[in-house]
């Protein structure tokens, strides 16, 4: 390969060809990069497999706002703040659908999450229809030090009450990281019978 004619094999292969012939030559421009090095977070998401199938709305928002805070707070715990909601849902029979919205501006607000993922839910799927998995995933990152967010107009409430709801769930996430983190959680989820652990910050 590394003898053979280059033009012939990218006339066969197209860039692909190229690559090969220039890999069995040893040559390769990308930088080298340390086995110790994490690979850049472009999501963040939590997925579960219920104990029953979640039936109704109530089930389903128990979970979303479980899921919701997990997310939440590693995007928190990674110093991010996600601009656009994915909702994946497998029903009993193993059929999965996904569904995803960006958001009116970044957050890292499991309030703001699980309103957001609740909308798409009841936006695409029958809610007396049994769901046997759910996941919650935010993405397209940005740094939660960037300053450059837009106020909505379409906000569900205003800046004064977001700043409170980020100090809520700050502090929360100082009470788990001291006592736990099952030192805090919904009270919703206290012996649930979908089998929902209380919120986990565990990767």
């Amino acid at each position: 390969m590394a003898n053979s004619d280059k033009d012939l094999i990218i006339s066969c292969l197209g860039k692909t060809g190229k690559l090969i012939h220039e890999y069995a030559n040893g040559i390769d421009d990308t930088p080298v990069k340390s086995i110790y090095e994490a690979d850049p977070i472009k999501s963040v998401g939590n997925g579960m497999t219920f104990k029953r199938n979640l039936q109704g709305l109530s089930d389903i928002t128990i979970s979303v706002n479980t899921l919701s805070d997990t997310v939440a707070t590693r995007l928190r715990k990674y110093g991010f703040k996600c601009s656009t909601i994915q909702v994946s849902i497998k029903d009993p029979n193993f059929k999965t659908i996904s569904r995803q919205k960006p958001l009116p501006s970044p957050t890292y607000l499991a309030k703001e999450i699980s309103q957001q993922a609740l909308e798409l839910i009841k936006g695409s799927w029958k809610l007396n229809a049994p769901i046997r998995a759910l996941t919650i995933t935010g993405s397209n990152l940005v740094s939660a030090d960037e300053e450059a967010e837009q106020i909505s107009l379409f906000s569900d409430y205003n800046n004064n009450e977001r700043k409170r709801q980020e100090q809520l769930e700050t502090a929360i996430d100082k009470i788990r990281q001291k006592y736990g983190t099952n030192a805090i959680s919904f009270g919703s989820v206290i012996n649930n019978c979908l089998g929902i652990a209380e919120p986990t910050d565990e990767d």
